[in-house]
């Protein structure tokens, strides 16, 4: 019975300590241990099983386990050009790589001709027709935010760095 509750401690402090994980795929797996670790102790509790606590964490280990994948095959896919990267650690840095990748996809890259104002010839930059990025954003809330955010920022930064 020691082990047993030993494991059902284990699983709770592993839930405490994932609330202080900032990488969302590591809190999801940890997660998912805590959860395998409660199953455990309600399945061999001495006066039976505990089906209730059990149903729920099965259930949101599964959940977690089919987000993990998710997470998994976003990170996985394609690398990052330079380009992208260099895009990535200076601006968005607050999306998760998923979110970057998708934001990136549903954009294009451009090279500012002479003519423009704001940027000078052969400067990069990343573009979005606005009906393409509206939708985007729209479905993803927590991509909008960051999004929404990460633009705040840099353009603060630029507008601090201006001469007065």
């Amino acid at each position: 019975m020691v082990a047993l509750e030993a494991i059902g401690h284990a699983g709770h402090a592993v839930i405490a300590l994932a609330f202080l994980v900032k990488d969302i795929l590591r809190l999801r797996l940890m997660a998912i241990g805590a959860s395998i670790g409660i199953i455990t102790f309600n399945f061999g509790r001495p006066r039976g099983p505990v089906w209730p606590v059990i149903g729920w964490h099965s259930l949101f280990a599964a959940i977690n386990a089919v987000h993990s994948a998710v997470l998994i095959y976003e990170r996985r896919l394609l690398p990052p050009s330079p380009e992208e990267e260099a895009l990535y650690r200076t601006v968005f840095q607050s999306l998760n790589r998923g979110q970057f990748r998708r934001l990136i996809r549903s954009g294009g890259w451009g090279t500012a001709a002479s003519a423009d104002v704001l940027a000078g010839a052969g400067t990069r930059f990343v573009a979005w027709r606005q009906q393409d990025l509206t939708r985007l954003l729209a479905g993803h809330r927590d991509l909008r935010a960051v999004f929404n955010a990460a633009i705040g920022t840099d353009l603060a930064g630029k507008l601090a760095s201006r001469p007065t």
